[in-house]
């Protein structure tokens, strides 16, 4: 894995080519009102009915993909923050963090996470190459269900209040959470970095 002490840098990313179809515009555009209902809104005292807009989203299709520009706007704009000397819609730059082809499971999961723990969220490895020991496993990096976060206490509190533990000892523990009703997340606690997987 990748120094999770790299520069954290704005969302400046290069697009993919080609234009998103009209159903995966719409939605990116759900992911969007998940991201500041639930990811903004949510520290304002005014946002009662974003929970109902938030859920919205759940109308695409699971399966889905992202470019990195998609997935970069609607976590931006939720809080979520990456570790990028930019320009990463390049997977095979393994040392910059792309979200190029990741689930949109996986986004909207980070932006609940984000909502819900109320602790700082950056993204330290995502869909580029190097980060997958098994290449052949459906739940991998660069399949989008995976990502590595940076561990901050406010993080590991929160997952350790909400998640239940399955197994681990000490620098490498392994919680699951039924993600309130939405597909089950695992967290794997390693020496500074948290290993999420959204199933």
């Amino acid at each position: 894995m990748r120094n999770a002490t790299e520069q954290l840098a704005p969302a400046t990313e290069a697009t993919s080519s080609g234009k998103p179809a009209r159903r995966r515009k719409g939605a990116v555009a759900a992911l969007l009102v998940t991201a500041l209902a639930g990811g903004l809104m949510a520290f304002s005292p005014v946002a009662s009915a974003a929970p109902a807009a938030a859920d919205s989203v759940s109308s695409s299709r699971p399966g889905d993909r992202l470019s990195d520009r998609e997935a970069d706007r609607v976590l931006d704009r939720a809080g979520v923050r990456r570790v990028s000397p930019g320009d990463c819609h390049n997977v095979n730059r393994s040392r910059c963090t792309s979200y190029r082809g990741i689930q949109e499971d996986t986004v909207r999961g980070l932006v609940h996470l984000k909502r819900d723990s109320r602790c700082q969220v950056v993204v330290v490895n995502g869909t580029e190459v190097g980060n997958d020991r098994d290449h052949r496993s459906r739940y991998s990096h660069a399949s989008g269900h995976k990502v590595d976060l940076r561990e901050n206490r406010c993080l590991v509190r929160y997952i350790r209040d909400t998640a239940d533990r399955v197994r681990g000892s000490r620098g490498d523990v392994v919680y699951r959470d039924s993600h309130r009703g939405r597909p089950y997340v695992q967290y794997e606690l390693e020496y500074g970095v948290v290993d999420v997987t959204y199933f």
